[in-house]
């Protein structure tokens, strides 16, 4: 397996509010992470960054125990970072209001595991094509599961960068999780939504499918800024069968 990670805060903001984690453990367990944080100047920042770092300290400690028998440990360990994200928000005023999306992808290379706050992004991508594994928590997404609207109306809506869960924002927190099988010719994306606002899941595909990681990973984030790169860019990809 190969896997890459890579940001950039784009050509509007001051500062980069994204975080992303690239990390095998002593186990070799594969691990990609992206989150993107909200909130006042640096505030965003630093939730982002915590929550990945805390990730990364965690799986590190990690020993052989088959890690998707304890996927309910690692939320755990994810509330608990909610917890401290939303104490150092009520200690600082500066960072009142601070929170982050948060996507963790878990792979031994057989099975594989997603968990997902917020509306960054996971994708299965193969020669069958691209597919969105992780369904977004934000309000067009409610919209369109309403009826409301449609998936191409929510590509262009006003509100479509209000999200309705985070981690640090409140004190309930409820995580998705998927789990699936990978075979040798799959690729997982991470993204944030400074990719996918701007890229379609086709172009997406076809740059993923034709490039190696390091390549593709750097053409995407080309692509976004090509768009205006209004937004913090943050892409982690994953390849199962690496013989390049």
């Amino acid at each position: 397996m190969k896997s890459v990670g890579k940001t950039s805060k784009g050509l509007v903001r001051k500062n980069n509010q994204d975080n992303y984690l690239n990390q095998t453990t002593k186990s070799g367990l594969r691990i990609i992470a992206v989150a993107d944080g909200l909130g006042g100047h640096k505030a965003g920042e630093v939730a982002s960054s915590f929550a990945v770092e805390e990730l990364a300290q965690y799986f590190s400690l990690w020993g052989e125990d088959n890690v998707f028998n304890h996927i309910e440990e690692i939320k755990n360990y994810i509330f608990d970072i909610n917890t401290h994200i939303r104490k150092v928000a009520r200690e600082n005023a500066e960072y009142a209001g601070m929170g982050t999306t948060l996507t963790v992808f878990i792979t031994n290379g057989k099975n594989a595991g997603v968990l997902h706050i917020g509306d960054s992004r996971a994708y299965l991508i193969n020669k069958n094509g691209i597919k969105q594994i992780t369904k977004d928590h934000s309000l067009v997404q409610f919209m369109i599961d309403q009826g409301q609207i449609t998936y191409e109306e929510s590509l262009t809506h006003p509100q479509k960068n209000i999200i309705t869960r985070a981690l640090g924002t409140e004190e309930s927190l409820e995580i998705d999780y998927y789990s699936f099988d990978i075979s040798p010719s799959d690729k997982v994306l991470l993204c944030t939504d400074g990719l996918t606002n701007y890229i379609s899941d086709d172009q997406i595909f076809s740059v993923v499918n034709s490039l190696d990681l390091d390549s593709a990973a750097d053409r995407l984030i080309e692509m976004a800024n090509d768009c205006g790169g209004a937004d913090n860019i943050t892409v982690a990809l994953l390849e199962v069968n690496y013989d390049r």
